[in-house]
């Protein structure tokens, strides 16, 4: 698993992560016995609360504070976050070159920071980087076959099957599945290719 270290340590305190880690399955699961071995202090809690990471369900009458905690909104951002990968100079680069054939042939390219994301996402889940990526990028939006794909540079690396799906998935990559098709002819180029 990837856990992006700048984003790591944005967490006000270091030791709430596995409190937040155990919340973040709470509401499937009675972890009120987890939750209570984590609790460091009142005062962390206050301010994990006052921060919005954690928060507190009305729950019943009888239920201990510890059964009523939950993670709160920016907790769940902060454990999202943990798997984005860092945006490298390589993701830019390979951004603006296909950003620019994309304007030459008048296509469109979708929201440029969230497809540098997507770039980052690919190479890091993928393990297909720098001249690999480029090759198998280029290949792909000179496809007539995958035309229908890579109408917007956007949708290339990832789109979401729904409303509800925001977290890159690999496995749903139309780029991933296309390379998957011709795995053994991209390897074969790729021996060929300098990667530098």
């Amino acid at each position: 698993m990837h856990i992006n270290i700048k984003n790591l340590f944005k967490l006000p305190d270091a030791k709430a992560l596995p409190l937040l880690l155990v919340l973040k399955q709470a509401s499937k699961k009675d972890r009120s016995e987890e939750v209570a071995s984590l609790i460091v202090s009142d005062e962390d809690l206050d301010r994990l609360e006052k921060q919005g990471y954690i928060k507190y369900i009305k729950g019943k009458k009888s239920d201990s504070i510890i059964h009523k905690m939950r993670l709160g909104k920016k907790g769940t951002a902060f454990l999202n976050s943990l798997e984005d990968p860092d945006v490298e100079e390589e993701d830019v680069r390979i951004f603006n070159w296909l950003s620019e054939i994309y304007k030459k042939r008048d296509k469109q390219i979708g929201n440029g920071k969230k497809t540098v994301r997507l770039i980052a996402s690919f190479r890091e889940k993928s393990g297909i980087e720098k001249n690999h990526l480029a090759f198998l990028c280029n290949t792909f939006i000179n496809d007539d076959s995958e035309q229908e794909y890579s109408h917007k540079l956007e949708f290339v690396f990832w789109k979401p099957k729904n409303i509800f799906q925001v977290r890159f998935i690999l496995e749903d990559s139309r780029l991933w599945s296309y390379y998957q098709k011709k795995k053994k002819w991209f390897d074969a180029q790729f021996k060929t290719l300098k990667n530098g």
